[in-house]
């Protein structure tokens, strides 16, 4: 092979790269503006499990919010295990006054209890909050789908 079809193969390599490159970085941009315009619901009926309590009903006030969202397509518990045993950063969040964090755990319907059972064996002192019946994904129909952006819901 020549060497000018070797710059050439790689100059072609390259700027399809580059294209697919800004394609993708475009297409985020697009996704996060839409999403910068979307009012997200925060649903009635979310279980609060704190200190190996959990309580129905919970209320919350006028925000502002920072939402962290994991919906039934991720492993509840490991994603509790891996990510809620020691919420001091979430602390530090909130002790800033600037919102309150929500940590709401969408499991599969099928495995609800044993999520609830976790939570509660936690033992947790910072509130997490388990939607039983998958509302917060209903009422908020147009977030994204990317799981990039599920954890970045600010009211």
């Amino acid at each position: 092979m020549s060497k000018a079809k070797i710059y050439h193969l790689v100059f072609s390599t390259l700027l399809a790269f580059l294209l697919f490159v800004g394609c993708e970085r475009s297409k985020i941009a697009r996704e996060l503006r839409s999403f910068m315009s979307t009012t997200v619901t925060i649903p009635d009926g979310l279980v609060k499990v704190e200190r190996g309590n959990s309580l129905d009903n919970t209320h919350f006030g006028c925000g502002p919010f920072l939402v962290i969202y994991h919906g039934p397509e991720e492993c509840s518990t490991c994603i509790l295990a891996n990510n809620y045993t020691d919420c001091s950063y979430l602390k530090r969040i909130e002790s800033t006054g600037k919102c309150e964090v929500l940590v709401i755990i969408a499991p599969h319907e099928d495995d609800t209890e044993a999520v609830l059972d976790f939570m509660r064996s936690m033992n947790n002192d910072f509130p997490l909050y388990l939607d039983q019946f998958g509302n917060f994904e209903l009422l908020n129909r147009s977030l994204p789908v990317d799981i990039r952006f599920q954890h970045l819901y600010m009211l």
